[in-house]
């Protein structure tokens, strides 16, 4: 899960890099914004899973922590993540468009 948080993110920071140098600065920062938020919220929130004493894999904790016990800090990452994901998908078309 980490992982897969890490290359969407690394994503992310490409799509806002690009876009903060050749479409809109304030495009480019919330993306860049975004995509350096993701990651930490994961590494912090995944530094629980001891504290609570849960003993499944961190996505399993992620998963029993935002439908279980409530936590809204699971929800604000997976709606991070499908911003993140449009933006890329975004960006990716613009892409394509400017290379035909």
């Amino acid at each position: 899960m980490i992982w897969l948080i890490g290359i969407i993110s690394a994503c992310g920071i490409v799509s806002g890099i690009y876009s903060f140098s050749k479409r809109s600065k304030a495009r480019g920062i919330i993306k860049l914004t975004i995509a350096f938020s993701c990651p930490i919220i994961a590494i912090l929130f995944g530094f629980l899973q001891d504290d609570r004493a849960f003993g499944g894999t961190k996505l399993q904790f992620f998963v029993h922590s935002a439908t279980v016990d409530g936590d809204i800090w699971p929800w604000i990452m997976v709606i991070l993540l499908v911003t993140e994901i449009v933006f890329i998908v975004r960006t990716a078309c613009m892409l394509t468009k400017e290379k035909k």
